[in-house]
């Protein structure tokens, strides 16, 4: 019976070590989901701030980009070197018969992307004066739908992630 007793009693021990080691378990998962839902609370509140920091950073994009626009579908000189700033001066004066367009200043006019053989690529043009942005933009919407020139669509343009343009028909197109 002695022995009986003590493995009763070292049954009883090494149960109220597992009861212990248990609860101490317990405790610990507690704390663990505790941290786990601030976490989240945490995810949820920088989630917030990500998408407000976004939208800023597109507005301020937007803003800083407001004197711009984009020329699509224009031919590009195959040899050597062209200024670009005279190729949009003569599309102006040719396609959009505005007089005078070498009064018309740009701070920045550029080709975007590589050359690649046969595709032409679109022209970004930074004009100086937003007058002369809206003078431009009015020329093509005046110009109306007996044009080789469009303004295309804002929506097609937010779809087009990569910004590039194209020329479709004939049709030069700009943003």
């Amino acid at each position: 019976m002695n022995k009986n007793q003590t493995e009763l009693n070292s049954l009883n021990v090494k149960t109220k070590v597992i009861q212990k080691s248990v609860g101490e378990i317990e405790e610990g998962m507690e704390f663990a989901n505790f941290q786990i839902e601030e976490l989240k609370k945490k995810d949820e509140e920088n989630a917030d701030k990500i998408k407000k920091l976004e939208d800023q950073l597109l507005y301020q994009e937007v803003y800083s980009r407001r004197e711009n626009m984009r020329f699509f579908g224009i031919p590009e000189a195959t040899q050597g070197h062209e200024d670009t700033g005279e190729v949009i001066h003569k599309f102006i004066r040719d396609e959009l018969n505005i007089d005078g367009p070498g009064s018309i200043e740009f701070q920045r006019v550029h080709w975007l992307g590589k050359r690649i053989n046969g595709q032409s690529r679109p022209i970004i043009v930074h004009f100086l004066k937003l007058p002369e942005h809206e003078l431009v933009f009015r020329s093509v919407r005046e110009l109306g739908e007996d044009t080789d020139v469009k303004r295309e669509k804002e929506e097609a343009m937010a779809k087009n992630e990569k910004g590039e343009g194209r020329r479709e028909n004939g049709q030069v197109y700009f943003s």
